[in-house]
C-alpha cells in the first residue's frame, strides 16, 4: 500500500510539473513571447504602421547617402508629415543617435556624443514641443537601437554617462543647427 501511495505521488509530481524544471518553462515562455513579439512586428510591418527596419549585423547599418543616418530611418523621417524645421529637428535628433552606434565607445567619446546631442534634442523639443518630441525621440531611439548588437551599444553608452548630469537647453539656437557639422 505503501508503495503504491509513493509511486501515485512521484506520478502525480511528474503529470503536475509537466516533467519540466523551471528554466525551462521560463525558456519556453520567452521563446513563446519573443516569437509573438516578431510576428507584431512583422504585422506592424506590413500594414505600414512601423518602417521595414535594417537587421543587418553591423552597428552602423546601411548609409548609401553618407547623410549619418540609416537608410530605413532617414527613409521614415523622409515619409513623416513635419514642417520643414520638425524634419530637420528629427533629422539631427536620428543622426545623433545613429552617431552613438557608429563610435568606439570610451567615457571619454560618451561624454562628447551627449555634448552634442544636447542642442539637437533642446531643438526637438522647441520644434515639436515636449511630449511631442519625446514620443518622437523615444521611436527614433527604438529604431536605432533595433537589434541586439545596437541594443548593447546604446546600453554600453548609457552605462558609460551614469552619474552624468544634463540639462536641456531653455532657449537653443536651432537656425543653423545640424549634428555632426
Amino acid at each position: 500500500m505503501t508503495r503504491k501511495l509513493i509511486l501515485y505521488g512521484v506520478c502525480l509530481c511528474f503529470v503536475a510539473c509537466g516533467g519540466q524544471s523551471e528554466e525551462d518553462i521560463n525558456q519556453n515562455q520567452t521563446t513563446q513571447a519573443q516569437t509573438t513579439l516578431d510576428h507584431l512586428v512583422e504585422i506592424m510591418e506590413a500594414q505600414g504602421d512601423h518602417p521595414i527596419l535594417d537587421r543587418s549585423e553591423t552597428l552602423a547599418g546601411q548609409d548609401v547617402n553618407a547623410n549619418g543616418i540609416r537608410d530605413d530611418i532617414d527613409g521614415f523621417l523622409t515619409a513623416m508629415n513635419a514642417t520643414a524645421k520638425e524634419r530637420k529637428a528629427a533629422v539631427s535628433v536620428a543622426q545623433s543617435l545613429q552617431a552613438i552606434q557608429a563610435t568606439h565607445l570610451t567615457k571619454d567619446s560618451a561624454e562628447a556624443l551627449s555634448q552634442a546631442s544636447a542642442v539637437v534634442d533642446a531643438c526637438l523639443v522647441k520644434a515639436y514641443g515636449a511630449d511631442a518630441a519625446f514620443v518622437l525621440f523615444k521611436r527614433l531611439e527604438a529604431y536605432t537601437a533595433n537589434t541586439k548588437a545596437r541594443a548593447y551599444q546604446y546600453n554600453d553608452y548609457n552605462a558609460l554617462r551614469d552619474g552624468q548630469v544634463g540639462r536641456l537647453l531653455k532657449d537653443p539656437d536651432c537656425h543653423e543647427v545640424s549634428y555632426g557639422e
